[in-house]
């Protein structure tokens, strides 16, 4: 079993706040239910670094934002089945993409499975996990869970299995960058 850390592919068009001081990330977590969620508006990109890359142009089922992964309504039918009571669709909103809804794909499972003693970390004095360098995880810890994150650490770059990669794969969804980080 490999473990992998997703994040979004840089490759194809992002995503920004449609305006950052309207921004209010407020939501709720009890006992692993979301309890209220306040959606924000966002809009693709409209600059791009090289004019003549047109891989900047291409939009995909997991398009970036800055601190979280998105995903639009084809990625949320074909995942939310499998992983249903593993992550949150959270709307977001916008008034210049009308042709699709998209979604902050937030990974809600939290399991405590970093064997701390054979792994590299950083960690703040809050607790918080600000880099690994070295992933040991504790199998037995993780069982059958597709996508997880770790307590203290960022909420934005969860971790998934093989079985939850090759979901992906096999649906020809894009957007997401697979970096093993574990294999036991």
């Amino acid at each position: 079993m490999a473990i992998w850390k997703i994040l979004a592919d840089s490759e194809y068009l992002g995503l920004n706040y449609a305006d950052e001081r309207d921004i209010r990330l407020t939501w709720a977590y009890e006992d692993g239910e979301l309890q209220e969620w306040q959606p924000f508006y966002v809009n693709y990109i409209t600059f791009v670094t090289d004019d003549t890359d047109e891989r900047h142009e291409r939009i995909s089922n997991f398009p970036r934002i800055s601190g979280f992964i998105t995903c639009d309504e084809t990625a949320k039918s074909i995942l939310k089945q499998s992983l249903y009571s593993h992550v949150d669709f959270l709307p977001l909103l916008s008034e210049t993409i009308k042709d699709r809804r998209l979604y902050i794909f937030y990974a809600k499972t939290v399991l405590d499975c970093l064997d701390e003693e054979q792994s590299e970390y950083t960690r703040l004095k809050s607790g918080y996990i600000v880099g690994i360098q070295r992933h040991v995880f504790k199998s037995d810890c993780i069982g059958g869970a597709p996508i997880f994150k770790l307590p203290g650490g960022p909420a934005h770059a969860p971790y998934v299995n093989d079985r939850f990669k090759q979901l992906i794969e096999d649906n020809g969804l894009t957007g997401l960058e697979f970096r093993k980080v574990w294999e036991g």
